[in-house]
């Protein structure tokens, strides 16, 4: 059983990029990723218009810096939140699924070890060894 546990600091300040903790906190969850937005008037309500990797933090709305410790069993709902509440930051994670991206919204309260194995297996190819398994039990069968 692997019990091993990550732990990551991030590093939040004005002087980087959305890109900079994007490519961070992709690192350790490869397939995962955040976005930021800012609240925008004239959108509908639940409709989000993600940041630019280039814009600064600063201008994602950062109200204070520090450092974020982020782990494993950490999930999505508190990292969300923990982005909003102590730097003022609005992010929501998506997870790859196959060459898509889709946003958490149903599995919030899965750890973000949980959401990156479920990436990863949502983006394995299908092994044409097991096809070929199911074709000759089909065949077996009949």
């Amino acid at each position: 059983m692997d019990v091993q546990q990550s732990n990551t600091s991030l590093n939040i300040s004005g002087k980087k990029q959305i890109r900079d903790l994007q490519l961070a906190f992709n690192s350790v969850y490869p397939f995962l990723r955040i976005e930021f937005y800012k609240e925008q008037p004239g959108l509908k309500a639940g409709h989000k218009k993600y940041l630019e990797g280039s814009s600064s933090l600063t201008a994602a709305g950062l109200t204070n810096a520090g450092n974020m410790l982020i782990s494993d069993s950490m999930t999505v709902s508190q990292l969300e939140n923990q982005l909003k509440d102590n730097f003022g930051l609005k992010a929501h994670a998506f997870r790859k699924s196959g060459t898509m991206w889709l946003e958490i919204t149903m599995t919030g309260n899965w750890s973000l070890k949980h959401q990156n194995q479920h990436g990863q297996e949502l983006c394995e190819p299908i092994k044409t060894e097991l096809l070929k398994d199911r074709e000759e039990q089909d065949n077996s069968l009949e």
